[in-house]
């Protein structure tokens, strides 16, 4: 199944965090006749009316109550008994669609649609399903048919609200923000349960995260066991980028008959952005297992497990994601990143083409296109995606970093030196800047500089090797031949493999004519090669 929607998961996560999700959304026709033509239709003269309507009636209240197995257990009594009763399979559809049995849902909901094709309730019932299921594109025009079918707003406040959101959905907002207004009117000053839980949902809806938490909070207070609503304020604090107490609230659910995807997929993206990525994957995991086709969890699963340095997991997930949606750029910039983790940066360059060709806006595509062509020794095409995100974002530090290095391997060590001081501008405690810069500065003979800068390195990160390289050998050009030493020595301590180490301290026992010493150094030199990347 191809993944319809392209829209990011933080605005999936802010989408389900605008709190205007029902709890219930009652029947009632947008034609009052329809009522008694519905009843012709399914030949509700031939059963004893009195029992079918009193059945839906109790089916009605038990879905107003949350009891969702009962509400189908109710309406499947009433569909034994009539089996195209369109009113019974919208109430069982949506019954269903909470407790997480979409396809059952949809079914029963389709059927409705057929059997009562003007009931714009239904419609509703089923654009709240297509929501659930991320289906986006359905969702809109369930919304557009249902408002195209109601002759004017509901008066009941619950279904008024999901009402105005079917009109921010088709970007009638002016109209929305009418009645989110109206609702806060109507409700000011009351202190009862569903009034507070109003001004809370008309808030969230107009954006007013900080007072939606003041009054879920305050009805949190009124009814302490009700799960819904510290998951709607855990979504309010989700949006205000209050992680933690997003945490803290969905760790509050679960009690429900079945646990919802999406909460845990919330979940997990609150601990990533606070970089739990253990924790992120754990909630990732769980939420895919309650839904295999929420293929997006893949594309955030494997951003998990890329931090977590996992990378044939990453890997994985980001190829399960590209099979569920070949058009998903993201996907194949994600699979860029973790195929040059893994040094093999044609295969990263292939994929971070790719990413650009579908989406030339692609967050990080010039820059991953960008190190993609630095790993391959494509140093000037480098450069030149690196300018690109430099123009876009002149805060881009990272951006600066590596057109300096590029800069450096073409030995433009100027222009190098230049590019990384613009990083250490932007971000003054990156031990790598300092690092490159003094190479840089080492290759211009600024020995003084060069050495200045891998000590503010070494600062920073002691165990980078690196610096002690560079700086051993600016020692080394100055005469310094101990300090040179010391720092030579201590870079084969962290990294016994280093040759570059090896023969820059083999020219530095040369000079003290220690020439047995400086032989074996120039052949463990040659043994482990120059400018192994493992070293940086």
């Amino acid at each position: 199944m191809k993944v319809k929607t392209k829209a990011t998961f933080l605005c999936l996560s802010l989408l389900l965090s605008s709190g205007l999700m029902p709890a219930y959304c009652a029947e009632q026709s947008s034609d009052p006749e329809q009522g008694e033509k519905l009843s012709k239709s399914v030949g509700l003269e031939q059963v004893e009316k009195s029992g079918i309507s009193s059945a839906l009636q109790q089916a009605e209240q038990l879905s107003k109550n949350r009891d969702w197995r009962g509400s189908v257990q109710k309406y499947t009594a009433v569909l034994k008994v009539q089996a195209d009763n369109a009113e019974a399979l919208a109430g069982r559809g949506f019954a269903y669609s909470h407790l997480g049995e979409h396809k059952k849902a949809l079914q029963d909901l389709n059927r409705a649609i057929e059997l009562a094709p003007s009931r714009a309730d239904i419609f509703t019932k089923r654009s709240l399903v297509y929501y659930w299921m991320r289906r986006f594109d359905l969702y809109k025009a369930d919304a557009e048919k249902a408002l195209s079918l109601t002759k004017e707003a509901p008066q009941d406040t619950d279904r008024l609200l999901y009402y105005a959101h079917m009109l921010d959905a088709i970007k009638r907002s002016e109209e929305a923000k009418a009645i989110y207004e109206r609702v806060l009117a109507d409700n000011k000053g009351k202190k009862d349960l569903e009034s507070v839980v109003y001004l809370a949902r008309a808030n969230r809806s107009l954006g007013l995260n900080k007072d939606a938490v003041y009054f879920l909070t305050m009805a949190i207070k009124l009814a302490p066991n009700q799960e819904d609503l510290y998951e709607k304020r855990a979504y309010c604090y989700l949006a205000l980028g209050r992680w933690d107490l997003a945490i803290a609230d969905l760790n509050k659910l679960g009690k429900e008959p079945k646990p919802e995807p999406m909460n845990y997929a919330i979940l997990a993206y609150c601990h990533r952005c606070q970089r739990q990525y253990k924790e992120a994957v754990e909630n990732y995991t769980k939420a895919l297992e309650l839904d295999p086709e929420f293929h997006q969890l893949y594309l955030e699963r494997g951003r998990a497990y890329h931090a977590l340095q996992d990378h044939k997991n990453a890997l994985n997930d980001f190829e399960k994601s590209i099979g569920a949606d070949k058009e998903n750029a993201d996907a194949y910039r994600e699979k860029a990143g973790v195929l040059l983790c893994l040094q093999m940066p044609k295969d990263a360059l292939e994929q971070a083409k790719k990413a650009l060709s579908l989406d030339p806006k692609v967050k990080d595509g010039y820059y991953t296109l960008g190190q993609a062509n630095f790993g391959s020794q494509n140093y000037k095409e480098a450069i030149a995606s690196m300018t690109k995100v430099i123009d876009a974002d002149k805060e881009a530090d990272q951006a600066f970093f590596w057109r300096g290095l590029a800069y450096r391997e073409l030995r433009q060590y100027e222009e190098a030196v230049k590019d990384i001081t613009a990083a250490i501008k932007l971000y003054k405690n990156e031990p790598k800047y300092f690092c490159a810069r003094g190479a840089a500065q080492a290759s211009l003979h600024n020995y003084q500089k060069a050495i200045a800068d891998c000590t503010k390195s070494i600062a920073l990160a002691p165990h980078r090797t690196h610096p002690y390289l560079t700086r051993g050998l600016s020692y080394a050009r100055l005469g310094r031949y101990q300090l040179a030493l010391k720092d030579l020595n201590q870079a084969i301590r962290q990294y016994p493999k280093y040759g570059d180490a090896y023969y820059q301290r083999s020219l530095v026992y040369r000079k003290l004519g220690l020439r047995a010493r400086a032989k074996r150094d120039l052949q463990a030199a040659k043994k482990y090669g120059y400018g192994d990347p493992a070293a940086m």
